[in-house]
């Protein structure tokens, strides 16, 4: 993907061929429940990496409409690796390979409609033994 404002690419309707959406969005602002209601309208599945307090924003349900997304937990909080060269909070430039634990816990909201209902999927998880791998 090119480094460009998705806003601007959105609204000149240029936004790239695509079979799912994977993002993990920035989640200041208003990025996160514009991105869902753009995730629902666009008819694609989706996969979006937000904290687990999204669910209860008042945004949410109102963002998403009629879509009923399923959620994936993982087994504990991500460490995310900083790239080189940007700068922290504090305006310090990171070194690369620093690694940083998220101050919050973080999963996976999903919808993989149309390409495969989100039961079935459930469905095919739980036989795959899957639910068992952490705890």
């Amino acid at each position: 993907n090119e480094n460009e404002d998705f806003y601007r690419v959105q609204r000149e309707k240029r936004v790239p061929e695509h079979d799912v959406v994977v993002t993990n969005p920035p989640y200041s602002a208003d990025h996160v429940p514009r991105l869902l209601k753009w995730a629902v309208k666009n008819g694609k599945p989706w996969i979006i990496l937000v904290p687990n307090y999204v669910y209860m924003k008042d945004y949410y349900q109102p963002s998403l409409g009629n879509c009923k997304p399923i959620y994936l937990c993982p087994p504990g909080r991500y460490t995310y690796e900083s790239p080189k060269g940007v700068a922290d909070a504090t305006g310090k430039i990171r070194k690369s390979g620093e690694h940083k634990t998220a101050p919050f816990v973080s999963f996976w909201y999903m919808d993989p409609r149309p390409l495969v209902d989100g039961k079935e999927l459930f469905k095919w998880w739980k036989s795959s033994g899957q639910e068992k791998t952490h705890g």
